[in-house]
């Protein structure tokens, strides 16, 4: 099943879908493919798509999936629960898309991607650096290449930075932030990117 005229925001997104049109508040392209397939499930058990546009426009969503705040004047998108290359690449577009001075991403190391995870780590860094990224802090393991990749892709030196510990990773993050800028939480489940968030709001 394919989505139709979609549109994305960093308050959410509308899509079309077997001719309905949907609503919701979840942000970024995997989140409507999420639905997507919610909805084609629905439609296998013969449930028409018009009913399911109350449903998916109240969708609530989990515990550190895209969840937004406001922090001393700074966004906050807290995508921790887990990663891969495709849903880092929908949140920094989110990132991207989110009124701010500076965007700020401290990503983390996306497990289990086997013998392509240092490539798969450099594009995502080279995504991050050609959209709007300003300010990249990469968490753990391959995520050094992230780095790498985003300063030989045009964003500066001292706009990359790596760290092993995701707590060291937030204490950074606090003291680069400022007032009006954003910044996106996003890492493998097992790198525990929500440490740094939970420095960044000491």
């Amino acid at each position: 099943m394919r989505a139709e005229a979609v549109a994305f925001s960093a308050a959410g997104s509308r899509f079309r879908a077997c001719g309905v049109d949907y609503e919701t508040g979840l942000v970024g392209r995997h989140a409507v493919m999420n639905l997507l397939a919610a909805i084609a499930v629905a439609r296998e058990f013969g449930i028409d798509a018009g009913r399911l546009r109350e449903p998916v426009r109240t969708f609530a969503i989990g515990k550190m999936r895209g969840e937004k705040t406001e922090h001393n004047g700074i966004v906050i998108w807290n995508d921790c629960y887990n990663s891969n290359p495709e849903a880092a690449r929908s949140m920094i577009d989110v990132l991207g898309e989110t009124p701010a001075a500076r965007r700020i991403a401290v990503l983390g190391e996306m497990l289990e991607l086997g013998h392509a995870a240092d490539d798969l780590h450099r594009a995502v860094g080279r995504y991050a650096a050609e959209h709007g990224v300003d300010l990249l802090i990469a968490v753990r393991g391959h995520a050094r290449a992230m780095a790498e990749a985003a300063v030989a892709a045009g964003l500066s030196a001292s706009c990359a930075h790596f760290f092993e510990d995701a707590a060291e990773a937030g204490d950074f993050a606090r003291r680069a932030a400022r007032p009006g800028d954003a910044v996106l939480f996003k890492g493998s489940r097992g790198v525990h990117v929500e440490r740094a968030l939970e420095r960044f709001l000491v």
